[in-house]
């Protein structure tokens, strides 16, 4: 795991979830393979004598969570304000060299990973189900795009 072969860290950032499948799992994952305590839904965070202190959003109102660190916390669209970086600080970070791994530098196994071979078509009772044929994935997008441009949605 990448974050292993960094190092040392006290704190992990992450989002809350991706826009791709929406399973908000992949925090999840990464604190238990790491063995540490995360905490979601953050808003604002501090860091404080090997603590980390969480305003988090609940339905009811706001839930403030201590956890020590190294902790994992996800954050949600009610994080703090972007702050404003001078030209100075943009030019610096623009000179920075990023450091690049392949998946086996990090350890990744494909073996680990699972593969989605294909979709199926779900009992959805009376809802009309609309599976996109093809061969390929560029066959199946070409023929969404089609099925768009005759306007059937």
């Amino acid at each position: 795991m990448t974050i292993k072969k960094i190092g040392k860290y006290d704190l992990i950032f992450t989002g809350r979830q991706a826009a791709d499948w929406d399973a908000g799992l992949v925090w999840a994952g990464i604190a238990e393979l790491l063995n540490i305590p995360s905490i979601t839904i953050a808003r604002m965070v501090k860091s404080h004598d090997g603590k980390v202190i969480v305003e988090r959003c609940v339905t009811d109102g706001i839930e403030i969570l201590e956890a020590d660190t190294p902790a994992l916390v996800t954050f949600t669209n009610e994080g703090n304000d972007l702050r404003n970086v001078s030209l100075a600080a943009l030019m610096k970070v623009k000179k920075m060299e990023i450091q690049k791994w392949s998946a086996s530098d990090v350890g990744f196994e494909k073996s680990r990973v699972m593969d989605m071979t294909d979709l199926y078509r779900p009992d959805l009772g009376d809802i009309d189900c609309y599976m996109v044929p093809g061969e390929s994935p560029l066959d199946k997008g070409r023929n969404l795009g089609k099925w768009f441009t005759e306007e059937n949605f």
